[in-house]
């Protein structure tokens, strides 16, 4: 069979796509930062009170954020005083004729301008999974549970019109994307909330649960 040529792709699309992602990783990373530091897992100097871990660093981000503030207050030029000008001579007034009255203009109907659209929304973390591997309206939302470290993929219908062997290929793609982002566990969900599939919790893999369609 002769190759084909590759489908056009406009980088434009690919940097909208990209500047997302990375925009959806700054923001995990900024949790999983919130979060070590919260648990006491950053480096602390040796004498820094246990009891007071977590506001080290916010504490130290406080210090930088008020030095800047003053330096930029000191740097600031001093406000110069202004000049008043000499008054200008007398200058003679003259009467002039009173002007004509304006004709009135008849009312303008004014027209309403149109609503703008609503935005946008779009969701940064259910972006690093389409990917296209998946078939297109498969994946509904992506949901983190910081606290339990871990996250939930919620799926349309159309997940059981897939064959047993697609499934198992998807859901074993998601758990290696889901652990690259540093959560421990993977649970994959109807629209409904019904289980479809979690991470196993001996070993590794996902396993799959033999639900029927929701009807």
């Amino acid at each position: 069979m002769p190759n084909l040529p590759a489908p056009y792709v406009s980088p434009w699309k690919e940097f909208a796509r990209n500047l997302r992602a990375l925009w959806a990783d700054l923001g995990l990373r900024g949790r999983e930062l919130w979060r070590r530091n919260r648990e006491g897992d950053l480096s602390i100097p040796g004498f820094w009170p246990n009891n007071l871990l977590p506001w080290f660093w916010p504490a130290v981000l406080a210090l930088v954020l008020a030095a800047l503030v003053s330096a930029g207050v000191l740097l600031m030029p001093p406000p110069i005083e202004p000049v008043h000008p000499s008054p200008p001579p007398p200058v003679a007034i003259r009467e002039l004729p009173a002007p004509d009255p304006i004709p009135e203009e008849e009312p303008v109907a004014i027209i309403p301008e149109p609503e703008p659209p609503p935005p946008l929304r779009i969701d940064p973390l259910l972006e690093l999974f389409l990917d296209g591997s998946a078939p297109e309206d498969l994946l509904l939302a992506a949901q983190p549970d910081g606290v339990n470290n871990r996250l939930e993929l919620r799926l349309a219908e159309s997940w059981w019109d897939l064959p047993e062997a697609r499934r198992h290929e998807l859901a074993h793609a998601w758990q290696a994307r889901c652990a690259d982002l540093g959560y421990g566990e993977l649970r994959l969900l109807a629209r409904d909330d019904q289980l479809i599939g979690r991470s196993a919790r001996v070993g590794s893999g996902m396993i799959l649960f033999n639900n029927v369609a929701p009807a």
